[in-house]
């Protein structure tokens, strides 16, 4: 049945769980190496995945949260299938029995347009901020308790291509003297990574009576002061599932407190129950691949400590000088057999090496050996010593630069030895990334 307010019963101090973007239809990305381990790893990581929605709803009760606030795109894709809907409605339900109410807003990837369908029925204890045509104002449902009261606040999309700066539509609110929280999914000025679905900006919501936004859309986790008691900040996404930069972070939810005195700092739970982790290796013109593998495993046990007992989809990158790079390739190459690679799933928790780039590992070799070695190196730099041509143009170069920059050598010959210098340089890295 539809309802405005819930009996609570708080504490002096209290709390709210805020999560975001939890895109529970969502596969679990490419998983690259990890097929090599065996055939269906990417559906264990996808079942091991699903498990944060739980982490999600263990934390509000773990706290006895008064109640919790889900920030827009719930589902990947606004036909979510019945089955990922039914395993949602089955953990709102675990919330509802311990009387905790939930607030949702939906955003650019599950709009409540015509083509939603929603599976199954939600629990009374749920509210769903509603958007319809032409769009209402934000809904405020207050909720009381006799220690005190909060008013929470949202609006849902009704199309992806959300333009409007929907921020505003919360500047008419009436202001209240309770903890006011808003829930919204919006692109808030100077986080870059998504496209700018309901622009704001940092004074659009100071200038709301809101005491806390509960923003959704942007995936990495960030916390605005807006003044005292007074927040902005988006959780980040429940579930890390692929390699995009800021995908490659712990995961997980806000706890925000509530006291007599307002809103308090947000604390980070993580909830995410697999974690996709990027590092990088520098390697050393004089070290042994037995070094570099140890090296790389020392990484990997760091890497699987940091995640505490969640499997890691690890991706490598080597990067600096080694003077058999196809050696050193074929060092990381996976073999069923090869207890190195057995160790490092070991190390990260059942996880494993799911990427390994080590363009970036040149070799060490100067121009004159790459010369020696012959083949193309030596037909290129043959080519680019030929005093005619490769001089002419660093001397157009030397005539073509800046007054600034040319102030930076004592005279036209210095600067034409640097570029020469730099010139061969760039060179020898090219060949070096180029050897095959």
């Amino acid at each position: 049945m539809p309802w405005d307010a819930t009996t609570l019963n708080w504490v002096m101090t209290d709390c709210f769980i805020h999560a975001s973007d939890l895109h529970l239809d969502q596969a679990i990305g490419a998983v690259g190496r990890l097929a090599d381990y065996e055939d269906d790893i990417a559906r264990h990581l996808a079942l091991e995945a699903r498990g944060a929605l739980e982490s999600l709803v263990d934390l509000a009760i773990d706290r006895s949260a008064s109640f919790v606030v889900l920030a827009g795109d719930i589902f990947h894709d606004a036909k979510a299938v019945p089955a990922v809907q039914l395993h949602f409605y089955d953990q709102l339900r675990r919330l509802a029995d311990e009387k905790i109410p939930v607030f949702i807003c939906h955003g650019n990837h599950d709009p409540l347009h015509e083509g939603f369908r929603r599976t199954g029925n939600l629990p009374d204890e749920v509210h769903v901020f509603e958007n319809k045509n032409p769009m209402p104002p934000p809904k405020t449902v207050p909720l009381r308790s006799g220690h005190g009261s909060v008013a929470v606040s949202g609006l849902s999309f009704s199309q992806r291509y959300e333009e409007e700066n929907l921020a505003l539509r919360f500047h008419d609110l009436e202001p209240v003297d309770v903890p006011h929280i808003a829930v919204l999914h919006a692109d808030l000025e100077g986080h870059t990574g998504h496209k700018a679905y309901a622009p704001c900006s940092l004074s659009d919501l100071r200038e709301a009576p809101v005491d806390y936004w509960a923003l959704g859309h942007i995936h990495l986790r960030a916390v605005e002061d807006l003044g005292p008691g007074r927040y902005a900040a988006y959780c980040g996404n429940l579930q890390g599932r692929h390699f995009k930069d800021s995908e490659c972070h712990p995961k997980g939810a806000l706890v925000v407190p509530i006291s007599e005195h307002g809103i308090g700092e947000p604390e980070f739970v993580a909830c995410d129950r697999v974690r996709f982790v990027k590092s990088d290796v520098t390697v050393d013109a004089d070290q042994e691949i037995a070094d570099v593998l140890r090296e790389a495993r020392d990484e990997a046990e760091r890497v699987g400590n940091d995640a505490g007992d969640r499997p890691v989809v690890w991706s490598l990158r080597l990067e600096g000088w080694f003077s058999n790079t196809s050696e050193l390739r074929d060092a990381f190459k996976y073999s069923k057999n090869d207890h190195w690679h057995v160790e490092i799933r070991d190390l990260l928790n059942g996880g494993g090496l799911a990427e390994f780039h080590d363009k970036d590992v040149k070799n060490p070799l100067s121009v004159d050996e790459l010369v020696a070695a012959g083949g193309f190196p030596a037909e290129l730099v043959g080519a680019t010593k030929e005093e005619n041509e490769v001089g002419t143009k660093i001397d157009e170069l030397v005539a073509d630069l800046l007054a600034s920059v040319k102030e930076q050598f004592d005279y036209d010959e210095a600067a034409r030895t640097e570029i020469a210098r730099l010139t061969f340089e760039n060179l020898r890295l090219f060949l070096a990334g180029n050897d095959g």
